[in-house]
């Protein structure tokens, strides 16, 4: 991901999503910018994963006002939009926020790591 003023652009291969919350309180929306690389029957990575599968890089542009807020994390995080989105309502950018995601995500038995960035724009 990369930001130049309230201009962005997030590349991917992978299934590591990124999200933006747009709003203020209640009036939070978060939408994934980011399509996992995966087949839904298999559950197994695809594009640029293993000898065989094509390199297909994807590209995302966006903008980020002063209030939105912009969230990458590995796979292993298990949040969604609704979750985040939900976690900004009710809570300030801020470590100990971040921290509830990594707690939950610590006690779900399918999580492998779990990595967490947050920009949130103006600030």
């Amino acid at each position: 991901v990369c930001l130049c003023g309230e201009s962005g652009v997030c590349f991917w291969v992978g299934d590591c999503p990124a999200f933006l919350t747009t709003g203020q309180g209640r009036k939070r929306v978060t939408v994934q910018l980011t399509i996992p690389d995966y087949d839904t029957i298999t559950r197994g990575l695809t594009d640029w994963f293993g000898t065989y599968s094509a390199f297909n890089l994807k590209r995302k542009d966006f903008e980020m006002l002063p209030s939105d807020i912009l969230t990458v994390t590995s796979d292993g995080a298990q949040c969604d939009e609704y979750v985040l989105n939900d976690l900004y309502r009710k809570n300030p950018v801020a470590s100990e926020t971040l921290q509830k995601v990594v707690d939950a995500a610590l006690r779900h038995p399918r999580s492998d790591d779990v990595s967490i960035v947050v920009g949130q724009g103006g600030v």
